[in-house]
């Protein structure tokens, strides 16, 4: 901060400010990603909308681009729909060229938010979009991510057999490339869906292994996060569908 005053009373240093702003948005991007991951959804979202009004400030749209649609997720589950959907809008109508990263992020987070909205067939499209893009680019993380949110989808929807199909190939990914955060997260949706089955032996084993990273991470409120599920009783499930 101390030096954002000093550009702004040297306008030899403008193109220095302008970078550093740069530098400003992507740190705050960032702190709100790692916030995200561990569940810390009121400063996350406090953060994501610092990095839109800086990033307006200096035309860095990008960065605005990436920012709205991990608030429509965050927006959704505060259960703000209204809200979660002008994220969503706004998101959807950017023109801005995302990277790959960026893209698959994006479709894996409106697949998250379209489910929370209870749009089943617009999140299970999201999904497999990012699949397709993540085998493009080669980027196993989202691929593994959008595997376990179709794995959710289908436990919801009673269909545990195709949901445990995509529980396996989602944990062999994500052990392969050490995404802990994100290894955390199938372990846990596992467990739900052993919970849901009504397989406690094999849930317990795999809510221990979920809270066993999240502590490693030093993150108590995805911890705090799987100790509520282990006690709340299973969600319904959907209605069935076709298969894809």
């Amino acid at each position: 901060r101390k030096y954002i005053d000093l550009v702004h009373q040297n306008t030899d240093l403008a193109q220095s400010y302008l970078d550093f702003r740069r530098i400003e948005v992507i740190s705050i991007y960032s702190i709100g990603l790692c916030k995200l991951e561990s569940w810390e959804i009121q400063e996350s979202k406090t953060l994501f909308e610092e990095a839109i009004s800086v990033s307006k400030n200096i035309d860095l749209k990008r960065h605005e681009t990436e920012a709205f649609f991990f608030l429509a997720f965050l927006e959704s589950v505060l259960n703000f729909k209204e809200e979660a959907y002008s994220y969503i809008k706004l998101s959807r109508d950017s023109e801005i060229d995302l990277v790959a990263w960026s893209k698959g992020y994006k479709l894996f987070l409106l697949g998250l938010t379209y489910k929370n909205l209870g749009e089943i067939e617009k999140a299970i499209e999201m999904y497999y979009e990012a699949i397709s893009l993540s085998r493009e680019s080669h980027y196993l993380q989202v691929n593994a991510k959008a595997l376990y949110g179709l794995a959710e989808i289908h436990r919801l929807q009673g269909e545990f057999e195709t949901a445990l199909s995509h529980h396996e190939e989602s944990i062999e990914l994500l052990e392969k490339i050490g995404a802990k955060c994100d290894l955390a997260e199938a372990y846990y949706q596992l467990a739900l869906t052993y919970q849901a089955m009504g397989e406690p032996d094999q849930s317990q084993e795999y809510f221990a292994k979920a809270i066993q990273l999240y502590e490693e991470m030093e993150a108590p409120r995805q911890v705090e996060k799987v100790h509520r599920s282990m006690i709340l009783p299973s969600p319904p499930t959907l209605p069935g569908r076709q298969s894809l």
